[in-house]
């Protein structure tokens, strides 16, 4: 997503900005688990993915994500699971590429 028109930057900066301190947030407790954050972490997934920001397209992504939230929170019940696939997807590349 990379919009030109400069009112969807600034909507799409400001949704990035909160994403990635909800990201830190996650990968924060991954190192140190705390059953009492589960709750706040679930809370302000609903909040963030929730966020209507009117750019469609962004608002589209945001209901997308919502809609994963079992699977992109599996995390809050086992922290040993990565935050992401990065790693596999390029393992499976590199692979490919051979």
């Amino acid at each position: 997503m990379r919009p030109i028109v400069p009112y969807y930057k600034e909507k799409l900066e400001a949704f990035l900005e909160r994403y990635w301190e909800f990201y830190g947030e996650l990968s924060e407790f991954r190192i140190k688990p705390d059953s009492g954050v589960v709750e706040q972490l679930s809370t302000k997934f609903d909040q963030l993915f929730s966020t209507i920001t009117g750019y469609e397209q962004l608002d589209e992504r945001i209901g997308k994500t919502k809609e994963n939230k079992e699977h992109l929170l599996k995390v809050l019940l086992l922290p040993e699971v990565p935050l992401h696939n990065n790693a596999a997807e390029l393992a499976a590349r590199a692979k490919v590429r051979k």
